[in-house]
């Protein structure tokens, strides 16, 4: 797994790629998470779900925890920008679909 970061104006976008599965990997997902909640400067958090090649339960409960730090305790947007068919289905059955912003494009997830 490898997770890409780039920053544009106050907004970071992470983009994981490959498969999270073990514990080692989700751990370092939630390292790059919390760097960039600790970020000085950066209003938005964009996980791009489009290089992931499997969304894993474990994947989700880090995005469930993330989008309630930064929308319940640091004020900070926290979008998922560009899922495949086979995540944006596993968000529909969850019902987080009406939680998480979810868009198809970074352009789209910045100006949410």
């Amino acid at each position: 797994m490898e997770l890409k970061q780039e920053i544009r104006g106050s907004a970071i976008i992470i983009t994981p790629k490959g498969v999270i599965l073990d514990k080692e990997e989700v751990q370092k997902f939630v390292d790059c998470l919390t760097e960039a909640f600790e970020r000085s400067g950066i209003d938005r958090v964009i996980i791009n779900l489009s290089e992931l090649d499997f969304l894993t339960s474990s994947i989700m409960s880090v995005l469930i925890i993330n989008w309630y730090r930064a929308s319940k305790t640091t004020g900070r947007v926290f979008v998922l920008s560009a899922p495949d068919k086979h995540a944006s289905h596993k968000f529909s059955i969850t019902h987080l679909d009406g939680i998480f912003p979810i868009v198809q494009t970074d352009e789209e997830a910045i100006a949410v």
